[in-house]
């Protein structure tokens, strides 16, 4: 029930983060939305009974749901589309990463248990919101609004910035047509591309957020427990970070993304189907790692 009420309301606040962040700016939705993501996974770790766990991932959930659309069209403030995948890529290898060391420090935090008297998966909560919070607020003095107002850039490289997005369509010429406007949304919603790229999202989502959140149930269905499974945890996201950063790479340099989701999309095929025909042990850490 937990992890569904937070998917609803992950669904939920997708599409009007994608909105508000024209309205508001990126330079401080990104910001407002990291820290409150923070402070509500930190939350997790003073809870005391299940109706208080459910209102955390409630609100977890909204603070989460837009943090992806949202970020994806930031750096899309700033790169063209010729470039876009490697930078978007980075995004997701750097998550992977994210899950491998989470399994490392998960491991190591458990053994604050007892520490004012909290058990250790209370403290994995607690410390990782801080740093959540710790990040976000210094978003809102480093976040620029758009390539014209990064103080990192020289004013010969933001007008580079700028000219190459204007070229390469990423931007209009006058900035009037960026603007948000709701019959781009009707136009996006009658695109038959827009559909099919759904549904293969909606199946791959099953699938990836499946071995995500499952993951811990797995590693302890091979027989590992404790900090053991949190270590066993570790392969399988540090091999997503390497063909993460290969094949955007690769999509970029030879414009070929078709063919890379393809074949992961046979390849997360063959890992499941090991997976599902064998009860064999180390056969199942390979084919989880796959």
């Amino acid at each position: 029930m937990a992890l569904t009420v937070f998917f609803v309301l992950y669904i939920a606040a997708e599409l009007p983060a994608a909105w508000l962040v024209k309205h508001v700016g990126p330079d401080i939705l990104l910001p407002v939305m990291c820290t409150l993501w923070g402070l509500t996974s930190a939350s997790q770790g003073f809870v005391t009974n299940y109706s208080g766990l459910l209102i955390c991932r409630v609100f977890l959930g909204l603070a989460e749901g837009g943090i992806v659309p949202v970020l994806t069209l930031y750096v899309s403030f700033f790169y063209p589309r010729d470039m876009l995948q490697t930078r978007i890529g980075a995004f997701y290898a750097l998550a992977s990463l994210a899950g491998a060391f989470t399994g490392l420090l998960s491991a190591a935090i458990e053994n604050m248990g007892g520490v004012s008297n909290r058990p250790g998966w209370a403290w994995i909560f607690i410390i990782d919101g801080i740093i959540s919070i710790a990040f976000g607020l210094a978003a809102f003095f480093l976040l620029p609004r758009s390539p014209a107002r990064a103080r990192f850039l020289t004013e010969k490289e933001r007008a580079y910035v700028i000219s190459t997005l204007k070229r390469a369509g990423s931007v209009s010429e006058d900035g009037i047509k960026d603007n948000f406007r709701w019959v781009e949304v009707v136009r996006a919603a009658k695109s038959p591309h827009l559909w099919m790229v759904g549904v293969a999202s909606f199946l791959s989502g099953t699938t990836v957020f499946g071995m995500g959140f499952f993951e811990p149930s797995i590693v302890a269905s091979l027989g590992y427990s404790g900090n053991e499974a949190q270590l066993m945890s570790v392969p399988p996201y540090a091999i997503t970070f390497v063909f993460c950063v290969i094949s955007a790479v690769i999509s970029d340099r030879y414009h070929c993304r078709g063919y890379n989701a393809i074949f992961f999309a046979l390849l997360q095929t063959v890992g499941f189907a090991m997976f599902y025909g064998t009860l064999e042990t180390p056969i199942d850490k390979f084919n989880v790692i796959v």
